[in-house]
């Protein structure tokens, strides 16, 4: 190097030594990658999401093939697994059942696989008729309130308004009082 560069460029330098990633490293790097995504999914769906150790090997397995180490992992991950796990999630969401939980495996073809555990539930129409006869019931059940305590017991939906730009000095002061 003394060749190339002058000796008070490489004073300048820090050595920082490049050691290979282990197996157990690569390993635990998908695994915090993974548990990021299953992180999300509750956050956003509620929902657990399990993800098989098979997973975590064929990604490993992958990123010896091309021998770039976390970079291939972040980017099987990015562009293979969450591509198709978003259009999982995506169909299910036009469905009219209750999602329970999430597993992501692998398939005998060696590709990530997934699988929706849901519940069957009543169709929204279904449930708007047994909301309706629900309250009908309600207020056969207590004739001796007058007229306008009847209707009140049907109750209609609250719309609570988003502000969309920062309150101004008057807004604050007007609420304030």
């Amino acid at each position: 190097m003394y060749k190339a560069f002058k000796p008070a460029f490489l004073g300048r330098l820090t050595v920082i030594p490049y050691y290979p990633l282990t197996d157990d490293a690569l390993a635990e790097i998908i695994r915090l990658k993974l548990d990021k995504i299953t992180g999300r999914i509750h956050d956003n769906y509620d929902v657990p999401c399990v993800i098989d150790d098979e997973v975590i090997e064929m990604i490993l397995s992958r990123c010896h093939e091309v021998d770039s180490g976390a970079r291939n992992a972040d980017a099987i991950i990015s562009h293979t697994l969450l591509p198709q796990l978003a259009g999982q999630l995506l169909a299910h969401d036009d469905s009219q059942s209750v999602l329970r939980k999430i597993t992501v495996f692998v398939d005998a073809d060696d590709n990530f696989a997934y699988r929706l555990d849901t519940d069957a539930v009543v169709a929204l129409n279904q449930m708007a008729q047994y909301s309706e006869d629900e309250t009908e019931n309600q207020v056969e059940e207590s004739p001796s309130k007058p007229l306008s305590a009847k209707k009140s017991a049907v109750k209609k939906p609250t719309v609570k308004k988003v502000a969309s730009k920062k309150p101004t000095k008057k807004a604050i002061k007007e609420e304030s009082l």
